[in-house]
């Protein structure tokens, strides 16, 4: 077996609805995403780069900035609370150590969040122009007698 991530065609517009970033709805090994031949050549490139970065997203970048904010704040907060003589400075260090936790999970929440709406809105806008071509369904009937 190749170190190469496999790749997942996508062959019907359907197949798009089932696309969702959350880790618990998503299927697994479906790898690289492509669109067929038949969307649009003009879009098809930017909107698989799109899909693959909506679909795997971790939400990462978020909960960084997450990790920073609540624990310049809080680190803020607790030194203005030792200023007064309310805290302890090891209280006042685990309260900046709670603060980035808790500013990790909600800023990895916020990072999924914005993903899925954005992998929504450009699901779409594909399904907006991906037309299928319809299959007749008409049956041929042959008489013989």
């Amino acid at each position: 077996m190749s170190g190469r991530r496999p790749v997942t065609t996508l062959t019907h517009p359907t197949q798009l609805h089932r696309l969702r970033v959350w880790r618990f709805a998503r299927t697994r090994g479906l790898g690289r995403l492509k669109l067929p031949p038949e969307v649009s050549e003009s879009h098809r490139e930017q909107w698989e780069n799109d899909l693959n970065r909506y679909y795997y997203a971790c939400g990462c970048d978020t909960g960084a900035k997450g990790i920073v904010l609540a624990a310049v704040l809080a680190a803020i907060y607790a030194g203005w609370q030792w200023s007064q003589g309310h805290i302890s400075l090891g209280r006042g260090a685990l309260l900046i150590g709670v603060a980035a936790v808790v500013g990790a999970i909600i800023g990895k929440l916020i990072g999924l969040a914005i993903a899925d709406r954005k992998l929504k809105l450009l699901k779409r806008e594909i399904l907006r122009t991906w037309k299928p071509e319809r299959r007749s369904h008409s049956t041929h009937i042959i008489l013989c007698g």
